[in-house]
C-alpha cells in the first residue's frame, strides 16, 4: 500500500504509470470494454467488460499519472462524506497491481 517501497517490481507507489497502447477501451451498447489491438500477450483473445470505477481508473491513467496521484483523484471523485478511504485506497491498489500484471498498465517511460 502506499509508503511500500515498491508496489509491483520496480515500481513506486510515485512511479509515473499509463495505459498500455496496447488495449483500447470500446462503447458497445450499455458496456465499456477494454479491447486488445495486439495478436499476443496475456489478453490477446479476450475482452474484458469494464464497469464505471475501472473506466474512471482506465481514463486517470490514460495520459500518465502516478497512483499516489490517482488515489487523491480518487478520494475527491468519491468521497461523499461517508466513503471508507481506506477500502478507495485498495481499490486503487488492486487496479494498479492488477493492471501491471495484465500489462494493461505501463510505466509511462516505457511507453510506446
Amino acid at each position: 500500500m502506499p509508503g511500500e517501497a515498491a508496489i509491483f517490481e520496480n515500481i513506486s507507489w510515485d512511479s509515473v504509470l499509463t495505459t498500455s497502447p496496447d488495449y483500447i477501451l470500446r462503447q458497445i451498447g450499455e458496456e465499456t470494454i477494454l479491447v486488445p489491438v495486439v495478436s499476443e500477450g496475456p489478453l490477446a483473445n479476450t475482452m474484458m467488460t469494464m464497469n464505471d470505477t475501472a473506466c474512471w481508473l482506465w481514463n486517470s491513467f490514460a495520459k500518465g499519472a502516478s497512483s499516489q496521484d490517482v488515489l487523491k483523484a480518487a478520494v475527491r471523485e468519491y468521497d461523499d462524506g461517508t466513503a471508507d478511504h481506506k477500502a478507495i485506497t485498495e481499490g486503487v491498489y488492486r487496479f494498479v497491481l492488477e493492471s501491471l500484471a495484465l500489462g494493461t498498465l505501463i510505466l509511462k517511460e516505457d511507453a510506446s
